[in-house]
């Protein structure tokens, strides 16, 4: 589930703020108490270190489990043109790239919604997220590994089919068992 579309996080984003971090780590937390939810993925969390202050604790006090932290590191220059090409479908968010997978010449997606590129997927915006990830980010994830969690680098600088065979060996997973193929 994405928490943009949970009432109480989009009333907050709506008023134009950001979801007040303990109200995030509460969906959170519930959510993934779900017995439903045996296997999960996070994306972006913790983006910082108020959020890792957060989870911390849960994961050390047993309320959460996680196996590992997985970080996808890649340089700078790479990202910057990897998200200069990227593009979107405003429908389904199918995901499209210039470089190694073009979007549909019609500017429309498979689904027959329109193909947007994000406001700030510009070079001054890409620099300053990436900036944010350094100073924000990479010391939130600093944090999980100096607290002993298992946190895996895997140099994602590399093809698609590269990076996920070695998340998967990482994670200790077999090419073929339900969590590997979900991801």
């Amino acid at each position: 589930a994405e928490l943009r579309k949970i009432p109480e996080i989009q009333k907050e984003l709506g008023k134009g703020n950001m979801a007040p971090t303990s109200m995030v780590m509460d969906i959170l937390v519930n959510a993934l108490r779900n017995p439903d939810a045996r296997h999960w993925l996070l994306d972006g969390v913790p983006r910082n270190q108020e959020q890792a202050t957060e989870l911390l604790p849960r994961i050390l006090e047993g309320q959460l489990h996680v196996d590992s932290v997985v970080v996808l590191e890649a340089d700078e220059g790479l990202l910057i043109e990897r998200l200069l090409g990227r593009s979107t479908c405003s429908g389904c968010g199918e995901i499209y790239n210039e470089r190694n997978r073009p979007a549909p010449a019609s500017g429309l997606c498979f689904c027959g919604a329109e193909i947007v590129v994000r406001a700030d997927d510009t070079l001054p915006g890409i620099r300053r997220r990436h900036e944010l990830y350094v100073n924000r980010t990479e010391p939130a994830i600093q944090m999980l590994e100096n607290a002993g969690l298992n946190v895996l680098r895997v140099d994602a600088g590399r093809h698609i089919c590269l990076v996920l065979r070695d998340v998967v060996q990482a994670l200790g997973l077999n090419s073929r068992s339900p969590v590997a193929a979900s991801r």
